[in-house]
């Protein structure tokens, strides 16, 4: 085993494991509660369900500590994973350089044999280290909820935002004669870069007219009418009140839809829904839910003719509406949804 293999922390990976397991068994609980739902009050439905909730959510809280530590280590190894095939590649072509030369009799048979033996010694050890290697990330994979809990992605410390592209460049016609090229001030200069400055002014021929004392009086432009504020008055401690207007401020109004937050821990409580809305965990979605239930890419919410439809996209732990997982349904003001363990209200206004 390698040096980097004897540093890793097995009771890490070994406690992720069983905090999965146990929350999984929990969740599979709160879904066979549902077929239950005819046969017992809705108050104890509730409180069963409250207490797997709380129960799947401290798991949750517990494993993330050892989850930052597993994604350190993971860090730290899949580069050395990497770098492993990486040489077996190498080594593999210079195997292949090795049987040209010989072919074309550059080496004799005893110098081929040597050097294939030489390199064989050398693959094998590289191909060892990669495998290894490799199954140790395979450990960390059983680890997770999903491979992509791996994988850099959204405003975590792995996280790599998107390159903005750069504007495509102006193709320049050397018919066309360039123009002045200009300062960041604005004084145009010459092709070879001189200054342009402005030809001199002809010396005038005659004396410049007399001043006139006051210059004539211009017609004021209407302005909008300003409402008249009545004066402070100090022995009735009453402030100064604008006149009523017509003008004056009107309140914005309310979004046509929004999700509230049910769970305390999600900040902001307030969702505005868009025309389309996706929902998922990582930050090109409109609705970030930054917990490990949530899906990179979760489910969408669609304005249509109908009304405002709800789809999930393939989601690992679901989309549910009142307690029933679904593909798609069209929502009703008061909904109750569920992405995974979170839970909101549809808020629709006419």
């Amino acid at each position: 085993m390698i040096e980097e293999l004897r540093q890793v922390d097995d009771s890490v990976l070994t406690s992720l494991v069983d905090l999965r397991r146990e929350r999984d068994a929990l969740r599979q609980r709160l879904a066979r509660m549902q077929e239950s739902a005819s046969q017992v009050s809705a108050k104890v439905l509730e409180r069963v369900r409250r207490d797997y909730e709380t129960r799947i959510a401290a798991l949750e809280g517990k494993a993330l500590p050892l989850k930052d530590a597993a994604l350190a280590t993971f860090g730290r190894l899949k580069p050395l994973h990497d770098a492993a095939e990486e040489a077996c590649t190498t080594l593999q072509l210079d195997q292949e350089e090795i049987d040209l030369r010989h072919s074309l009799g550059e080496l004799d048979d005893a110098e081929h044999g040597l050097r294939t033996a030489r390199l064989a010694e050398t693959l094998r050890a590289a191909r060892e280290r990669a495998d290894d290697i490799a199954d140790y990330l395979t450990r960390f994979a059983s680890a997770f909820d999903s491979p992509d809990e791996l994988e850099p992605a959204g405003t975590s410390q792995f996280d790599i935002p998107a390159a903005t592209p750069l504007p495509e460049a102006e193709t320049i016609d050397p018919a066309i004669p360039a123009p002045a090229l200009a300062t960041s001030f604005g004084e145009p200069r010459d092709d070879d870069g001189t200054l342009m400055l402005p030809p001199e002014a002809p010396p005038p021929t005659e004396p410049p007219a007399a001043i006139p004392a006051s210059p004539p009086s211009l017609p004021t432009p209407l302005a909008a009418p300003v409402d008249p504020v009545e004066p402070d008055d100090p022995y009735s401690g009453r402030a100064a009140q604008p006149a009523s207007s017509s003008l004056a401020a009107q309140p914005e109004p309310e979004p046509r839809a929004r999700l509230e937050a049910l769970d305390g821990d999600l900040d902001p409580q307030t969702y505005e829904l868009e025309p389309l809305t996706f929902i998922g965990r990582t930050p090109e979605n409109q609705i970030r839910i930054y917990k490990p239930a949530v899906s990179r890419r979760h489910a969408q919410i669609t304005e249509s003719d109908a009304g405002w439809m709800l789809r999930d996209l393939s989601s690992e732990n679901g989309t549910y509406v009142n307690g029933q997982r679904v593909t798609e349904r069209l929502l009703a003001d008061g909904d109750r949804i569920q992405f995974g363990t979170s839970r909101f209200v549809l808020r629709l206004t006419t």
